[in-house]
């Protein structure tokens, strides 16, 4: 539905924006459902400015710079859960049973800790190596919502800027520049800044 300008406005209008940016707080202890909340936020912004400025009153600018602020914990518990579940398949002295194990996990997601948001314990469907990915889809996610919001609404780059946006998607694409780069690179771009490739 959130493809449609149309609608967007729609639902903009029937209090959508306040909702979800409620839900994101509720549910800041599951990273699937903070992605799936933030595609969304992304979604309704895109290509809308009236949209994206009635999201940065309802605290949009808020919530994302503090997911952002998070990445670092997020990145350091990944990795911490992916050394955990490398150390037990190393313990049970069947090395290729913890390979096979490890790259089935690949394409499956099973229940682990991935990271912290707003001080709150994240519960990811994800395994050791799957982790950093569920942590680095939410950051993806936030840097798209950030760059939606300021691409054709420049007046709202300075509540970004003031919020520290710029040293936190650096430090997004420095922690999962595999998955943010690209996306954090066109937010700093259309946050007006120099060397957004940097």
């Amino acid at each position: 539905m959130a493809n449609s300008d149309p609608i967007k406005q729609q639902l903009a209008n029937a209090g959508a924006l306040e909702t979800l940016l409620r839900a994101v707080r509720v549910y800041s202890a599951d990273l699937v459902v903070q992605e799936q909340l933030l595609g969304l936020l992304v979604a309704l912004v895109l290509r809308m400015a009236d949209i994206a400025a009635a999201a940065a009153e309802a605290g949009a600018v808020e919530v994302l710079t503090e997911i952002l602020a998070t990445a670092p914990a997020m990145a350091a518990q990944a990795k911490a859960v992916a050394a955990a579940g490398n150390a037990k398949g190393g313990s049970s002295g069947n090395t290729a049973h913890a390979s096979s194990v490890a790259a089935a996990n690949e394409d499956s997601m099973q229940e682990g800790t991935a990271s912290q948001v707003f001080g709150v314990g994240v519960t990811a469907k994800s395994s050791n190596t799957t982790g950093s990915a569920a942590a680095a889809a939410v950051q993806r996610q936030a840097c798209m919502a950030v760059r939606n919001m300021v691409v054709r609404n420049p007046a709202l780059r300075p509540g970004f800027l003031a919020a520290n946006a710029e040293q936190l998607l650096r430090s997004v694409k420095g922690l999962f520049p595999a998955s943010c780069k690209d996306v954090a690179s066109a937010a700093l771009r259309d946050l007006g800044l120099d060397n957004y490739n940097a």
